[in-house]
């Protein structure tokens, strides 16, 4: 792992000092307040320290494990109910509008002279194993300079196409393409064509955007037929100044990392986090349970698919960071973060995470977007 590097402080010279009249109070950081999460999503631990699978995970993820929501053989005590619970949507809040604008934030106005910035490293790797990359990403990262810049846009995907099924990797990238083009179309497009840095009450909510996307794809992907089904996961993140919008199916995951926390604000939709939750297994079975691959919830299964929702405003910097579980499988989540916060570049983050998970075994295919955001 890389030092930290210190900060690096400039002087400013006495003679090039501004008039004392012109300058612009920096605003107050926001990274006290606490990040706010959805319904839906559940408490999260650093459950991944020390997992390293004991063996090589089958090449498929269990067949059926898009339909098949019931438990199979071996599963919980009889007498523990798992079921479904409903999430609540992203938050319907149209650029422009109240509560939360999306337009240039009140600091960015403030402080017209500090662009605020949002830089991505990635990396999306075949892994040792596996003969065919499941796995999707997307990034759409834009930046704006001038007197009065528009606020800040980026969206960043990873899908994980379930390994064995028909066409795993074509899920992966139209559920990737369909998020994609909805969002650009629905929210960039219009955001950068209004000169007034605002949007009409015609345009859609972004929750519904990013909800109808993932939906769309879902009725796109789903075939009934069992020698043909295909599925995939979906984290997809949108950042418009400094508001974080998630929807997010399947056992990909998104991190937040700030000055003073790391946490996974996604749910694992996977079949031994139910047991795990149900206090049938530990955290250190699920690592090797033979059924750890197997979801209960992914794009594709058809019929109305419940979509885990997250939103937040960001503080004034830190990452957002987006895995497969080819990566956080490996790679304990105490090493994500220190990896993150050791290095001098996120690119090189993102790649040394990745050379770990190699080294781990590198059983699956392996996606990483690192995300850092700077107002």
């Amino acid at each position: 792992m890389r030092d930290i590097l210190g900060k690096i402080t400039r002087k400013k010279k006495e003679e090039n000092a501004p008039d004392p009249s012109q300058v612009v109070n920096e605003p107050g950081s926001n990274e006290k307040d606490p990040a706010r999460k959805s319904e839906g999503t559940g408490n999260f631990e650093n459950d991944m320290e020390g997992r390293v699978p004991s063996n090589v995970p089958d090449e498929t993820k269990v067949g059926q494990e898009v339909k098949n929501t019931d438990f199979p053989t071996g599963g919980p005590e009889k007498g523990v109910e798992v079921t479904q619970t409903s999430n609540a949507g992203i938050e319907d809040t149209v650029i422009g509008k109240a509560p939360m604008t999306v337009i240039a934030d009140q600091d960015m106005a403030i402080n017209k002279h500090k662009a605020p910035v949002l830089q991505v490293g990635q990396s999306c790797h075949l892994g040792n194993v596996r003969g065919r990359n499941e796995d999707s990403i997307f990034i759409l990262n834009t930046f704006s300079g001038g007197e009065n810049p528009i606020s800040p846009f980026g969206l960043y995907i990873v899908a994980d196409g379930m390994g064995g099924h028909h066409a795993g990797h074509e899920a992966s990238k139209s559920t990737s393409t369909i998020m994609a083009r909805d969002v650009t179309e629905k929210i960039l497009l219009p955001l950068i064509g209004n000169e007034s840095g605002t949007t009409t009450s015609s345009q859609q909510p972004i929750g519904e955007v990013m909800l109808g996307a993932i939906q769309a794809a879902n009725k796109k992907i789903h075939n009934p037929d069992p020698e043909k089904e295909g599925g995939t996961t979906m984290t997809a993140a949108l950042i418009i100044g400094r508001r974080l919008y998630i929807a997010h199916v399947g056992d990909s995951r998104a991190y937040l990392l700030t000055n003073n926390h790391f946490k996974q604000v996604t749910t694992d939709h996977s079949y031994v986090r139910r047991l795990i939750e149900a206090g049938q297994i530990t955290e250190e079975e699920a690592a090797i349970h033979p059924q750890r691959n197997m979801l209960y919830r992914a794009v594709g299964a058809g019929g109305d698919l419940e979509v885990e929702t997250y939103t937040q405003t960001l503080p004034d910097r830190g990452n957002l960071i987006l895995c497969s579980d080819g990566l956080w499988g490996l790679v304990p989540d105490t090493v994500i973060e220190e990896e993150i916060r050791g290095s001098s570049t996120i690119q090189g983050s993102a790649e040394s995470l990745v050379d770990f998970a190699l080294r781990m075994g590198g059983y699956d295919n392996i996606s990483i977007v690192i995300v850092e955001f700077t107002y």
